[in-house]
């Protein structure tokens, strides 16, 4: 009887002694879009490249008008008049030169606009995974609109091959609870970081 008894207690044993099957991991989703377009700093961000291009573009108009009067000055000149040829040089430089600043500093205005939103979507990203930590959540996923808009099929294709999540259950979206972070005034980003979206031009 003793090999009888000895089996089924074995079994038992190894029953209690195997370990218990894992938990699902909570999930979740998340609108970073949203989140950057909303947050006070990105619209911040935005108004001060809209500024400093309105300043590029004033800059430009006062310096386009110096540059019609020294090409009035240019056509009362003869042909034969030796100063006129160092007056359309002085013009072609100057045009050249104003093109070059008012290039230069429209791309300035738009590199520190980028560098505010990478280090805006890093501040976004660590209370993203700040609160999921903090909830007992395992991955985050990125949730984008239900809705496609595309130029082409091309454009089509990608989009629908970018799409991280289908469909999600409402209650699984965190963007709500996420945008509650922000409040009134939002402090600065700390860090860079990401990929943020591309300005809002409107000119």
């Amino acid at each position: 009887m003793k090999p009888l008894l000895i089996l089924p207690l074995a079994a038992l044993f190894l029953a209690l002694a195997a370990p218990a099957e894992a938990a699902p991991e909570r999930m979740a989703v998340v609108d970073m879009i949203e989140l950057m377009s909303e947050h006070p700093i990105a619209k911040e961000l935005q108004r001060k490249l809209d500024q400093r291009e309105s300043e590029a573009e004033a800059y430009a108009m006062q310096e386009q008008q110096a540059l019609r009067n020294l090409q009035g000055e240019i056509e009362l000149m003869t042909r034969s008049d030796p100063n006129r040829m160092i007056k359309e040089k002085e013009l072609l430089t100057q045009q050249t030169m104003l093109k070059f600043e008012i290039e230069w500093r429209k791309e300035t205005a738009l590199r520190e606009y980028m560098k505010g939103l990478e280090t805006l979507y890093a501040n976004i990203h660590g209370l993203v995974a700040n609160y999921a930590r903090n909830n007992g959540i395992g991955i985050v996923f990125l949730k984008t609109s239900p809705q496609i808009t595309a130029m082409d099929l091309n454009d089509y294709n990608a989009k629908i091959r970018l799409r991280g999540v289908v469909y999600n259950e409402p209650s699984m979206d965190i963007t709500p609870q996420i945008r509650a972070m922000f409040g009134p005034s939002a402090p600065p980003p700390s860090a860079p970081g990401g990929n943020p979206p591309p300005p809002r031009r409107g000119r």
